[in-house]
């Protein structure tokens, strides 16, 4: 997904509808020391256990599906969450195909 300065692109793994596990694997054209903080573990382990309410908040989390922006990326967090998103909503079409 599109990010402040570029593509983001993220590697998710969902099983049962759940995200198990998140990986940014680029995100160099966002802004240094903002923006290519999305790739940050602290970041990245906030989406383990989410499912399609997923959502970027600004402070912090509410429940289990809220994720907190990294600050002064949001347009950045944002694009991690969507591609997330995108990921486990490809798991639910194969999913429905298969039965």
């Amino acid at each position: 997904a599109y990010g402040y300065g570029s593509d983001v692109s993220v590697m998710s793994a969902v099983m049962d509808g759940k995200v198990i596990g998140v990986d940014v694997l680029d995100a160099s054209n966002e802004t240094p020391g903002l923006g290519q903080n999305v790739t940050r573990k602290e970041f990245i382990d906030q989406f383990d256990g989410t499912d399609d309410t997923l959502e970027v908040v600004k402070n912090d989390p509410a429940n289990k599906n809220q994720v907190e922006a990294v600050t002064g990326a949001t347009k950045s967090s944002n694009a991690v969450a969507t591609s997330v998103k995108e990921a486990l909503a490809l798991f639910e079409q194969v999913a429905t195909s298969e039965k």
